[in-house]
């Protein structure tokens, strides 16, 4: 999840001093109690502006390294059409170079200044001079009311120039789309099924919409449930006061995370960095204690597997960027570069990671695979030296008159082929996969949706080609299929 909250905008100098951002937040904090991990100081103090392109940049090039494969922009929208933090995302999109897929999460909580943490709104500082008259009372800075048709309609053309750019997130090529608070919006059925007409007047496939604290609420128009954290795991662990400061251990936080109860059997699931709410809320905070990177990876690797367990390709994490909760991927003074690294241990390792017993169907298994990775390893010999010998997949392809292909498959070889070929004559139709994907810039499927036309589906999985094409003939696809490996072992003897 990524706060846009990091550069100056006019309503935040009116309301809280001028050149107020969160860093303001995260450079005033204090150890409150002993052993209170405050302040969070950004590596090398990079306390960057978000309205400058070279910080996106940066960001776009350590999701790269550390396999970070999209942002989810907490999108901010209020009465009448009213703005604020939007700049990040514009800068995002008129700038195409930047490599940063990502998606939207709409933070539908009002706005208020006041000296005390209230449920329901969003609070980026306490307000120490107090209200005048009733010191109990908030003042809402920007109220969160929802209107009826003419503003959904204006909501949803001010995002689809988002939903129409390559690296906007998609789910079975549906552009995906959060509501944080989804319980609080009275109108939200009937505003799906509207943005559903309006996506389909506009040539998109539908939205894929995911909702985060439900509250048990079932609501039409829902795809998926987003399992928010920790807005659904604090107030269910143990609590400890810690100088008036409730604090709660970070493994039994991870515990209930990892033992997710939802309304929604289309569930993803959300990893949590850390979070510590006392930058923004000083005594009336909360703080979540004994957050280490080791533990972070541990636990991260384990919601990755469940997820994978459930079908889903995406696992959310809190928090790219809160530095005023504490919560942060990014590089800080005490970690470094730990959070990251570890997140990137994690998924490189959580497949597989599960103990199996030695039985008869498991050294089966093994065998099988033994030859499956010697057929695979074979194949990759045989396309390096096509390689090596100045001989493009491309041009294969070419002279075979497959200049509109389908990829089946986007495990290793997949993604291979589709690099290699991304940017050649070539095009490239879509990814067809069993799991639910996303790959910036390309159209993905799955094999039960209907498929585009193409001269060829090129089955990258080959080692089980003849159950793909046996499955793929009874589903009536028309085009061509053909396995990778014949492909690149046909070429091959032309050297």
């Amino acid at each position: 999840m990524y706060l846009p909250q990091f550069h100056r905008v006019k309503e935040n100098d009116e309301w809280w001093g001028e050149g107020f951002t969160d860093w303001d937040a995260a450079k005033n904090a204090k150890p409150l109690y002993e052993r209170h991990y405050q302040p969070h100081i950004p590596l090398n103090k990079n306390y960057y502006d978000l309205l400058k392109k070279e910080t996106l940049q940066w960001q776009a090039g350590l999701m790269k390294k550390y396999g970070i494969d999209g942002m989810c922009f907490y999108h901010y929208w209020f009465k009448e059409g009213k703005r604020i933090l939007e700049k990040p995302a514009e800068i995002l999109i008129e700038n195409k170079d930047i490599d940063m897929p990502f998606c939207f999460c709409w933070a539908n909580e009002s706005w208020a200044k006041t000296w005390k943490a209230i449920p329901g709104a969003n609070i980026w500082t306490i307000d120490e001079t107090k209200n005048e008259g009733d010191d109990t009372k908030p003042v809402f800075l920007l109220e969160q009311e929802y209107g009826g048709c003419r503003e959904w309609e204006e909501h949803f053309m001010y995002l689809l120039p988002f939903f129409r750019d390559k690296r906007y997130v998609r789910i079975n090529n549906r552009p995906v789309f959060q509501f944080y608070h989804t319980s609080q919006i009275y109108c939200l059925g009937d505003m799906i099924s509207f943005w559903q007409k309006l996506a389909k007047q506009n040539g998109l496939p539908e939205i894929y919409i995911m909702a985060g604290n439900l509250n048990g609420k079932q609501i039409n128009g829902i795809d998926a449930e987003f399992l928010f954290e920790p807005s659904r795991c604090l107030g269910n662990v143990n609590e400890t006061i810690q100088n008036g400061i409730p604090t709660c251990p970070y493994d039994e936080v991870w515990q209930y995370i990892l033992q997710p109860k939802g309304t929604f059997e289309r569930q993803y699931y959300c990893g949590l960095v850390s979070f510590d709410t006392t930058p923004r809320k000083k005594e009336y905070g909360v703080s979540v204690e004994g957050a280490t990177p080791e533990k972070f990876g541990k636990y991260m690797k384990a919601l990755m597997r469940k997820s994978e367990e459930k079908g889903n390709d995406i696992v959310f994490v809190t928090a790219w960027n809160e530095w005023g909760e504490g919560n942060h991927l990014e590089p800080d003074e005490k970690y470094g570069y730990q959070w990251l690294e570890k997140l990137r241990e994690a998924k490189q390792s959580y497949r597989g990671s599960e103990t199996v017993l030695p039985t008869e169907a498991y050294i089966h298994k093994l065998i099988r695979n033994s030859n499956k990775y010697e057929t695979y390893l074979n194949f990759l010999d045989r396309w390096m030296m096509l390689r090596e010998s100045g001989i493009s997949i491309s041009s294969v392809l070419c002279s075979r008159n497959m200049n509109t292909i389908l990829i089946y498959g986007y495990g290793i070889i997949g993604k291979h082929l589709l690099n290699e070929i991304i940017d050649s004559e070539i095009c490239v139709a879509g990814i067809v996969d069993q799991k639910h994907i996303l790959v910036a810039g390309t159209e993905t499927y799955t094999p039960d949706q209907r498929l585009p036309d193409a001269d060829a589906v090129i089955v990258t999985s080959f080692y089980f080609f003849d159950e793909i094409k046996e499955m793929l003939s009874r589903k009536h696809v028309t085009s061509a299929v053909i396995s990778f490996e014949e492909i690149v072992n046909d070429a091959f003897l032309t050297i």
